[in-house]
């Protein structure tokens, strides 16, 4: 993902092994993004000397190069999620503890950020039928209803 953000797909081994090594971007890689990016070498210069990782996440996350693309799409990370995530995590923790639904929720709210909200954003709740989730394990399942003395899971 990073090599293709630079524009150098066909180093992504090389920028595999400095992801590795927590190397420096020399003046090497910034005229090499430059040219494929195509923008001015000096946009990039300022940053030189910084580990590939921080380069990334300040150069192409941090938005350095928004506008300079021509023709490009350009992504951009949502940083309000983590914070709207907890925030949610927090009042659903709220309304458990202190007994505030009095019918337990048997649905799942999802925004899908690329869309438009539509009138529902919920949907029900599903039991996983998964092979390889240990609810589906007979072995697992009785021993859950010996020790819970539960008649179904």
């Amino acid at each position: 993902m990073i090599a293709e953000s630079f524009g150098l797909a066909h180093e992504e081994t090389a920028i595999r092994e400095l992801l590795y090594n927590n190397a420096v971007v020399d003046a090497a890689w910034i005229e090499k993004i430059a040219q494929a990016k195509n923008v001015p070498i000096g946009l990039l210069k300022p940053h030189l000397g910084q580990p590939i990782r921080n380069f990334y996440h300040t150069v192409f996350c941090g938005g350095v190069l928004i506008g300079h693309e021509q023709n490009q799409q350009v992504e951009t990370p949502m940083a309000f999620q983590p914070a709207l995530a907890g925030i949610l995590l927090a009042s659903e923790l709220i309304t458990i503890k202190g007994g505030l639904r009095s019918v337990p929720i048997q649905a799942m709210t999802r925004i899908n950020l690329l869309r438009p909200i539509t009138q529902y954003i919920n949907e029900p709740l599903r039991k996983p039928n998964a092979q390889n989730c240990i609810c589906q394990d007979k072995d697992f399942r009785a021993q859950y209803r010996i020790k819970h003395r539960a008649a179904d899971l």
